[in-house]
């Protein structure tokens, strides 16, 4: 494994190799090799891009970027096709935050699991964006924390090396069923004090503590993206 100021060059042995924005933030090793068996596929162009909020998932890793040239995988998009907030967030942002949009259509995004037909080093290829959102330059973007934790509102850098992308929230640092093992009724309202939400036992999975930190995600990826505001939690619905 090489390094990046930026990013870790990680070699997958054969095939190509993966960029990891994940400078000071977890990636467990299944989540890596998860990686490395994307990155060994014949059809893969130049590199996987792993986002810093990445994490093992089914079919393959969230925050990983994959392009690819004559072929789509339909497992790497996943189950939660086309997920995300955008159009519906953008006239609630706009009111408090009139001068984050230029026009009146510009749009807020933070949509993920989908893939899409871009031009990246002198090729036309598929882009699976597989909890990753597209973070070309100038593009308004949201990255949401934990319950208890800010959110940000992004521009895009149209990084090269990450095919324009970005993380796409802090992301699980455990799974649900460690997370209601770990944490109290008692450990989750503390980690939400201040904020208007359920404090309960069946949204313990979703406690802060179980997330990434976001203030970490948003250091790896300082090249990806700009930080034009800054959300404080004060509501969080869970169902």
């Amino acid at each position: 494994m090489s390094n990046n100021e930026n990013y870790k060059v990680i070699d997958a042995g054969r095939g190509v190799p993966a960029k990891a924005w994940t400078k000071g933030v977890p990636f467990e090793d299944g989540a890596r090799e998860q990686v490395l068996n994307v990155a060994r596929l014949p059809f893969i162009h130049k590199w996987v891009a792993v986002m810093p909020d990445v994490h093992a998932g089914k079919g393959a890793t969230i925050a990983s970027v994959i392009p690819s040239v004559g072929a789509i995988v339909p497992a790497a998009v996943g189950v939660d096709i086309g997920c995300g907030m955008m159009a519906n967030v953008v006239e609630a942002v706009a009111k408090v935050m009139p001068m984050a949009f230029e026009t009146e259509v510009e749009a807020v995004n933070c949509h993920h699991n989908y893939v899409a037909c871009e031009h990246h080093f002198g090729k036309n290829v598929w882009v699976t964006r597989k909890g990753a959102v597209r973070a070309a330059e100038g593009d308004l973007g949201i990255i949401p924390g934990s319950m208890g934790a800010r959110s940000y509102i992004v521009r895009g850098k149209g990084n090269a090396d990450s095919f324009h992308s970005c993380s796409h929230g802090a992301a699980r640092l455990m799974s649900r069923t460690e997370a209601r093992r770990r944490f109290s009724v008692e450990d989750h309202a503390k980690a939400t004090a201040g904020v208007e939400c359920r404090k309960d036992k069946d949204v313990i999975d979703e406690t802060p503590a179980a997330y990434k930190s976001i203030d970490a995600v948003m250091e790896a990826q300082r090249d990806l993206v700009d930080v034009a505001y800054t959300l404080r939690q004060v509501v969080c619905v869970k169902g």
